[in-house]
């Protein structure tokens, strides 16, 4: 007993030690101080850094040609292949005689060969097939200018330099309508003859020279395996290798010098076979590697997707079969020779960049301008800066009590406020060169986007989670009050980028719902805007253009680096049209705010009159067409409403869409404990709505919103936390920075207002002119 109470003491003199220990610890660091969004930003700007950095490395080991991408590797995103680094574009029938007539046209001859053994004719076939899918090439035995293919059974000769015949065995498919004349030459061997075939194409004329030349072969030399003798197989494969090295080596001369003559050849490594012994696949592998040495720094072009492709097919050999291998082999084939004629916006392999226009690349030097003066008036002037004075603006409280509208009154010197202003444009001028070189370049790689139910579901569930976990009770009651507002447009907004990202467009029910969220973020931005006008009765002229410039300056930046007409950001032209739309209303006379119905009930009935002659003027608008187009397509207002295309319909699509602005007010509202409940998750991404929606474009998506920004190859679950999270940061930063330019453009005074709308005009007019804006 008394060792057992000893022990008990002892075990509870260790315990008061021990708490008497962590109760000396030194407090825990509190991480929420550090987890705000200045140092976030900041961490997004070393990651973009670091990116850039290993970027610069990757291209200088993998090299920048795209076209050597998409031949080299790749994999399967669900069922759906995803060459390295770009976009890979789905041709049709029709896109494929496009490219077809394309090249054609450009270089006078579209003469395309495949030169090989059975696994190249099967390439012909499927090829053709893809050209001619819809049957719109099929005519009568009486036109000759469609050869029609014909099914042959071949049997191989044995591996010599004997002199056969082959011609019985080629094949050859014209269509003069879009100048395609291809065809297949039966050349199973690495021989004499393969070599004097090439040899008769080299010495072809430039006018009736080869465009296209698709080779490759292996199977058919390989010896037959010996089951008895297995030594034997190898003592036989031992004995060709030399003999092969010779005649790629004398072959590699003779492609070399049509590669070098205006001739696109590619050579096609040989997939390794099913169901085959050992030795025949160590044999295609020393094949390959033969060639490998010979054609890896040449201008012949080496085709290893197949091989690979092969191998994923082989190990799913359940969920594919030998049909879709040379349906995929013809996709990577067209795209490879027309994306670079084409120019599919979802298609980046092969292409080239867009040269910067002179309009792009002063723009880019006006950016680097102010990003040197605001680092030349910060060491020059720091003090003052720092010194800096803003007075507290000016609270207008609405009738309710629940809203609180703030204006700002800045005190500085002119040192200070043209300092902020370089400093604003130098923020906005990063972030946008930044978004130039994701999407204007091929520095950063791009990817197709690949929708799924899952890859569309999944993400949205979990953000819808987290939102409403740390939902919260609001300080308002009011219908549709502020918090409210935000948490609105910020899970809309959140539900528009996954859609975006994943390419739910396709999915019908999907498209029509976010159409829905769009008009409804239309009628928010028109809603806040009017109740602080019906609420403050301020319907100057300062406030609509501080509302204007607020929501287009970001764009009219990204319009002149990124080369794109105003409607290609949809919807701030909605927005700001609607604005305008709403503050004419409000504004002319006779003048209608929350003070003066106080005083007379009757003058509500202005307002009532004026919004059904605008709901009149709107039904006009969109019932006659030809009355549209006219006024949208008519000088000055034409610029901003024309695509590329010298369009207005895009514009009338998306106005006809949200004519009739409403949204989910009534359920939102409908018990007070749902309208007081909020989620400040949500509400926060709804401050900065406007500027995710727009640069969304160009530093998350990639290709003008068609694929996928890629900063980390082959890992696409980390790429999309890496590239959100900069993409967040650069919107939030962009909203903050716009924000503080507008403050400064658009000045209290009318002098000072005055002087600025002409310094604008004085720029964008010659600006709308070079762009050709107001040809006729």
């Amino acid at each position: 007993m008394a060792n057992s109470k000893a022990s008990e003491d002892e075990i509870l003199m260790t315990e008061r030690k021990l708490l008497s220990a962590l109760n000396n610890l030194p407090p825990m660091p509190d991480l929420s101080n550090h987890l705000n969004t200045r140092n976030m930003k900041i961490l997004a700007s070393f990651v973009v850094v670091g990116f850039i950095v290993y970027h610069s490395v990757l291209l200088e080991t993998l090299g920048s040609d795209s076209c050597q991408w998409l031949l080299s590797d790749g994999r399967f995103q669900g069922s759906r292949w995803q060459p390295f680094g770009c976009m890979m574009h789905t041709y049709g029938g029709s896109d494929a005689r496009s490219c077809m007539h394309s090249i054609s046209y450009w270089k006078g001859r579209n003469h395309i060969v495949f030169m090989g053994d059975e696994r190249m004719r099967q390439l012909f076939i499927e090829f053709i097939a893809l050209i001619d899918g819809d049957g719109s090439s099929e005519l009568t035995d009486g036109h000759d200018s469609v050869i029609p293919l014909e099914m042959k059974s071949y049997q191989y000769e044995n591996y010599t330099n004997r002199p056969v015949d082959y011609s019985e065995y080629h094949e050859h498919y014209e269509q003069a309508a879009i100048g395609l004349y291809t065809e297949f030459l039966y050349y199973p061997f690495l021989n004499e003859q393969y070599r004097d075939k090439l040899k008769e194409l080299e010495c072809l004329n430039h006018k009736s020279r080869v465009t296209s030349l698709v080779t490759g072969l292996a199977l058919s030399e390989i010896p037959l395996p010996n089951v008895h003798d297995e030594g034997g197989d190898m003592k036989q494969l031992n004995s060709r290798v030399e003999k092969w090295n010779l005649d790629f080596e004398e072959a590699a001369k003779i492609l070399e010098n049509i590669s070098a003559a205006d001739t696109n050849v590619v050579w096609n490594l040989q997939e390794p076979v099913l169901n085959v012994s050992s030795p025949a696949n160590e044999a295609i592998d020393r094949h390959n590697r033969a060639a490998l040495e010979q054609f890896e720094s040449s201008k012949v072009r080496l085709w290893k997707t197949t091989r690979l492709i092969t191998q994923i097919f082989q190990w799913n050999s359940t969920l594919h079969n030998q049909t879709e291998h040379f349906e995929l082999d013809s996709q990577i084939l067209l795209n490879y020779l027309c994306n670079g004629n084409m120019y599919y916006q979802d298609g980046t392999c092969c292409t080239t960049t867009e040269k910067p226009t002179l309009l792009q690349f002063m723009t880019i030097v006006i950016f680097v301008m102010c990003i040197s003066l605001c680092v030349i008036m910060f060491v020059v002037c720091w003090r003052d800066v720092k010194e800096v004075k803003t007075t507290a603006g000016s609270a207008v409280v609405d009738s309710t009590k629940t809203k609180v509208y703030h204006t700002r009154n800045i005190e500085a010197t002119w040192k200070v406020s043209l300092f902020e202003i370089f400093r604003g444009f130098s923020r906005i001028g990063i972030i946008v060169g930044y978004a130039f070189l994701c999407d204007r370049t091929t520095f950063f790689m791009k990817e197709n986007k690949n929708y799924t139910n899952l890859n569309f579901g999944f993400p949205l569930a979990y953000v819808i989670l987290i939102g409403l976990f740390w939902a919260k009770d609001s300080e308002h009651t009011s219908i549709l009050h502020r918090d409210q507002t935000d948490e609105w447009k910020g899970w809309m907004q959140i539900v528009i980028l996954i859609y975006h990202f994943t390419g739910a467009s396709r999915v019908l029910g999907v498209y029509m719902f976010v159409r829905c969220l769009v008009t409804a973020y239309v009628f928010l931005n028109a809603y806040g805007n009017f109740m602080y006008s019906w609420n403050t009765g301020d319907y100057s002229v300062h406030r609509y253009f501080t509302v204007v410039v607020r929501y287009n300056l970001l764009v009219i930046c990204l319009c002149m680096v990124m080369n794109r007409p105003y409607q290609f950001y949809y919807f701030v032209p909605l927005i700001t049209f609607w604005y305008t739309v709403m503050y004419l209303t409000a504004a002319l006379w006779p003048r209608v705010n929350s003070h003066c119905v106080e005083k007379s009930l009757t003058r509500l009935w202005y307002l009532i009159l004026k919004l059904i002659i605008l709901l009149a003027l709107i039904t006009l608008l969109s019932s006659y067409e030809a009355i549209f187009e006219k006024i949208f397509s008519a000088n000055p207002l034409k610029p901003l409403y024309i695509t590329r295309e010298n369009t207005v319909l895009d514009w009338k699509f998306r106005w006809s869409i949200d004519r009739y602005v409403v949204g989910y007010i009534f359920l939102r509202n409908l018990a007070g404990p749902i309208r007081t409940l909020y989620s400040p998750f949500f509400a926060w991404f709804g401050k900065f709505a406007l500027e995710l929606f727009v640069v969304q474009y160009h530093i998350w998506l990639a290709a003008d919103t068609h694929g996928i920004l890629v900063l980390v190859p082959n890992h696409p679950v980390l790429n999309v936390a890496v590239t959100t999270f900069i993409f967040v940061c650069a919107a939030h930063e962009l909203h903050a920075a716009t924000k503080q330019v507008t403050n400064y453009l658009v000045p209290n005074t009318w002098i000072g207002l005055i002087k600025n709308i002409f310094i604008f005009c004085s720029i964008m007019v010659p600006v709308a002119i070079y762009s050709g804006a107001f040809d006729m």
